[in-house]
Protein backbone atom coordinates (compact mmCIF):
# COMPACT_ATOMS: atom_id res chain seq x y z
CA UNK A 1 0.00 0.00 0.00
CA UNK A 2 1.74 3.26 -0.85
CA UNK A 3 1.15 6.17 1.45
CA UNK A 4 1.26 9.36 -0.57
CA UNK A 5 0.67 13.06 1.06
CA UNK A 6 -1.62 15.30 -1.04
CA UNK A 7 0.08 18.08 -2.82
CA UNK A 8 -2.86 20.34 -1.68
CA UNK A 9 -1.68 19.47 2.01
CA UNK A 10 1.97 20.74 1.16
CA UNK A 11 0.27 24.10 -0.63
CA UNK A 12 -1.32 24.71 2.93
CA UNK A 13 1.40 23.77 5.04
CA UNK A 14 3.88 25.79 2.50
CA UNK A 15 1.63 29.50 3.01
CA UNK A 16 1.60 28.81 6.42
CA UNK A 17 5.59 29.15 6.96
CA UNK A 18 7.47 31.80 6.35
CA UNK A 19 10.98 32.24 5.75
CA UNK A 20 12.03 32.86 9.09
CA UNK A 21 10.04 29.48 10.04
CA UNK A 22 11.65 27.52 7.35
CA UNK A 23 15.42 28.79 8.30
CA UNK A 24 15.05 27.84 11.74
CA UNK A 25 14.39 24.44 10.83
CA UNK A 26 16.79 24.00 8.49
CA UNK A 27 19.18 25.33 11.48
CA UNK A 28 17.49 22.59 13.70
CA UNK A 29 18.17 19.93 10.90
CA UNK A 30 21.55 21.05 10.99
CA UNK A 31 22.32 20.27 14.95
CA UNK A 32 21.04 16.59 14.50
CA UNK A 33 22.54 15.92 11.15
CA UNK A 34 25.90 14.03 10.38
CA UNK A 35 28.64 15.98 9.52
CA UNK A 36 30.34 14.42 6.99
CA UNK A 37 30.32 13.73 3.16
CA UNK A 38 28.44 11.18 1.72
CA UNK A 39 30.54 8.42 -0.03
CA UNK A 40 29.14 7.82 -2.96
CA UNK A 41 30.78 9.94 -5.66
CA UNK A 42 27.37 10.98 -7.66
CA UNK A 43 25.76 12.39 -4.23
CA UNK A 44 29.05 13.67 -3.38
CA UNK A 45 28.92 15.89 -6.85
CA UNK A 46 25.68 16.58 -5.77
CA UNK A 47 26.55 17.98 -2.67
CA UNK A 48 29.17 20.24 -3.94
CA UNK A 49 26.67 22.10 -6.32
CA UNK A 50 23.53 22.42 -4.29
CA UNK A 51 22.36 23.76 -1.36
CA UNK A 52 20.50 20.68 -0.20
CA UNK A 53 19.74 17.39 -2.02
CA UNK A 54 16.23 15.20 -1.33
CA UNK A 55 16.34 11.70 -2.39
CA UNK A 56 14.40 8.76 -2.78
CA UNK A 57 16.94 5.34 -2.79
CA UNK A 58 15.37 1.98 -3.60
CA UNK A 59 17.97 -0.26 -2.95
CA UNK A 60 18.18 -3.82 -4.14
CA UNK A 61 20.70 -6.32 -3.07
CA UNK A 62 19.61 -9.95 -3.77
CA UNK A 63 19.47 -11.37 -7.40
CA UNK A 64 20.65 -8.24 -9.22
CA UNK A 65 23.24 -5.53 -7.17
CA UNK A 66 21.97 -1.99 -8.09
CA UNK A 67 20.26 1.66 -6.49
CA UNK A 68 17.83 3.35 -7.91
CA UNK A 69 17.48 6.87 -6.82
CA UNK A 70 15.05 9.66 -7.34
CA UNK A 71 16.54 13.57 -6.25
CA UNK A 72 14.87 16.44 -6.06
CA UNK A 73 18.29 19.26 -5.90
CA UNK A 74 17.87 22.85 -4.63
CA UNK A 75 20.27 25.38 -5.85
CA UNK A 76 19.28 29.28 -3.95
CA UNK A 77 15.11 29.58 -5.16
CA UNK A 78 15.39 26.77 -8.04
CA UNK A 79 15.00 23.34 -7.95
CA UNK A 80 16.56 20.47 -10.25
CA UNK A 81 15.52 16.94 -10.69
CA UNK A 82 16.88 13.76 -11.04
CA UNK A 83 16.96 9.79 -11.63
CA UNK A 84 20.59 7.97 -10.83
CA UNK A 85 20.66 4.52 -11.66
CA UNK A 86 23.64 2.93 -9.92
CA UNK A 87 24.90 -0.48 -11.18
CA UNK A 88 26.58 -2.42 -8.44
CA UNK A 89 27.11 -5.64 -9.94
CA UNK A 90 30.75 -6.71 -10.97
CA UNK A 91 31.69 -5.33 -14.25
CA UNK A 92 31.47 -9.11 -16.26
CA UNK A 93 31.83 -8.01 -19.99
CA UNK A 94 33.53 -4.52 -19.50
CA UNK A 95 33.58 -3.53 -23.16
CA UNK A 96 29.38 -3.16 -22.62
CA UNK A 97 29.17 -2.28 -18.78
CA UNK A 98 27.66 0.84 -17.34
CA UNK A 99 28.57 1.69 -13.85
CA UNK A 100 25.80 4.58 -13.35
CA UNK A 101 23.55 6.50 -15.41
CA UNK A 102 22.26 10.12 -14.37
CA UNK A 103 19.41 11.93 -16.20
CA UNK A 104 17.71 15.14 -15.02
CA UNK A 105 14.23 16.02 -14.88
CA UNK A 106 11.44 18.21 -14.70
CA UNK A 107 10.15 19.05 -11.50
CA UNK A 108 7.16 21.85 -9.85
CA UNK A 109 9.24 24.68 -7.53
CA UNK A 110 5.93 25.12 -5.31
CA UNK A 111 5.43 21.29 -5.22
CA UNK A 112 9.58 20.66 -3.93
CA UNK A 113 9.11 24.13 -1.15
CA UNK A 114 6.00 22.37 -0.08
CA UNK A 115 7.86 18.86 0.20
CA UNK A 116 10.48 20.66 1.98
CA UNK A 117 8.83 22.45 4.35
CA UNK A 118 6.89 19.37 5.35
CA UNK A 119 9.77 17.55 5.93
CA UNK A 120 11.06 20.30 7.87
CA UNK A 121 8.17 20.84 10.31
CA UNK A 122 7.92 17.04 10.93
CA UNK A 123 11.20 16.85 11.51
CA UNK A 124 12.51 13.91 9.09
CA UNK A 125 15.64 13.95 11.66
CA UNK A 126 14.01 12.06 13.74
CA UNK A 127 13.25 8.79 11.76
CA UNK A 128 15.34 6.51 12.77
CA UNK A 129 14.73 3.33 10.48
CA UNK A 130 14.52 0.10 11.28
CA UNK A 131 18.07 -0.91 11.84
CA UNK A 132 17.86 -0.48 15.88
CA UNK A 133 14.16 -1.48 16.57
CA UNK A 134 13.59 -4.56 13.97
CA UNK A 135 10.39 -4.05 11.16
CA UNK A 136 7.34 -4.74 13.39
CA UNK A 137 7.19 -2.73 16.52
CA UNK A 138 3.55 -4.29 17.58
CA UNK A 139 5.59 -7.81 17.85
CA UNK A 140 4.25 -8.94 15.41
CA UNK A 141 5.89 -12.49 14.75
CA UNK A 142 4.15 -13.44 11.47
CA UNK A 143 5.46 -10.74 8.93
CA UNK A 144 8.42 -12.33 6.89
CA UNK A 145 9.43 -11.19 3.27
CA UNK A 146 12.63 -12.35 1.60
CA UNK A 147 15.04 -10.43 -1.34
CA UNK A 148 12.98 -7.49 -0.88
CA UNK A 149 14.97 -3.90 -1.30
CA UNK A 150 15.92 -1.44 1.25
CA UNK A 151 14.33 2.09 0.57
CA UNK A 152 16.38 5.05 1.85
CA UNK A 153 15.64 8.89 2.53
CA UNK A 154 18.01 11.24 2.05
CA UNK A 155 18.27 14.53 3.21
CA UNK A 156 21.27 16.15 2.20
CA UNK A 157 23.27 19.78 3.14
CA UNK A 158 26.30 20.55 1.84
CA UNK A 159 28.12 19.63 4.99
CA UNK A 160 25.52 17.21 6.69
CA UNK A 161 23.24 14.64 5.78
CA UNK A 162 20.68 11.96 6.70
CA UNK A 163 20.12 8.84 5.63
CA UNK A 164 17.36 6.31 7.17
CA UNK A 165 16.20 3.32 5.66
CA UNK A 166 13.68 0.62 6.21
CA UNK A 167 13.71 -3.22 4.63
CA UNK A 168 10.52 -4.07 2.72
CA UNK A 169 8.64 -0.88 4.37
CA UNK A 170 5.91 -0.96 2.26
CA UNK A 171 5.11 -5.00 3.27
CA UNK A 172 5.58 -4.41 6.62
CA UNK A 173 3.16 -1.22 6.83
CA UNK A 174 0.66 -3.27 5.45
CA UNK A 175 1.81 -6.39 7.42
CA UNK A 176 2.28 -4.62 11.06
CA UNK A 177 1.46 -0.86 10.49
CA UNK A 178 1.59 1.52 13.41
CA UNK A 179 4.75 3.11 13.25
CA UNK A 180 4.34 6.54 13.12
CA UNK A 181 8.29 7.06 11.77
CA UNK A 182 7.60 4.66 9.05
CA UNK A 183 4.23 6.01 7.73
CA UNK A 184 6.54 9.56 7.79
CA UNK A 185 9.46 8.04 5.62
CA UNK A 186 6.60 6.78 3.07
CA UNK A 187 4.55 9.90 2.74
CA UNK A 188 8.21 11.84 2.01
CA UNK A 189 10.05 8.75 -0.38
CA UNK A 190 6.71 8.55 -2.08
CA UNK A 191 6.19 11.94 -3.14
CA UNK A 192 9.61 12.56 -3.93
CA UNK A 193 9.34 9.50 -6.71
CA UNK A 194 5.70 10.95 -8.07
CA UNK A 195 7.33 14.44 -8.61
CA UNK A 196 10.21 13.96 -11.08
CA UNK A 197 9.34 13.46 -14.53
CA UNK A 198 12.41 12.73 -16.65
CA UNK A 199 12.62 14.98 -19.92
CA UNK A 200 11.24 13.88 -23.02
CA UNK A 201 8.99 10.90 -21.42
CA UNK A 202 5.67 10.29 -22.32
CA UNK A 203 3.05 12.09 -19.90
Amino acid sequence: MKIFIPFILFAIIASCKTSKQTSASLMEFEKNATTAAVEDSVLQSLQKQYDIVLASATENYAWVRNVNYTLLCKKGTQWTGYTYYKNNMPPGDKKNYIPFTLTSATVDKEACDSLLNFMLANKVWNIKGDADKGFCQNGKKDCVINDAATKRLWVITTTKFIAPSYYAPDFYENCCPGDEERKLFLSVTDTIESMVTIKGAEQ
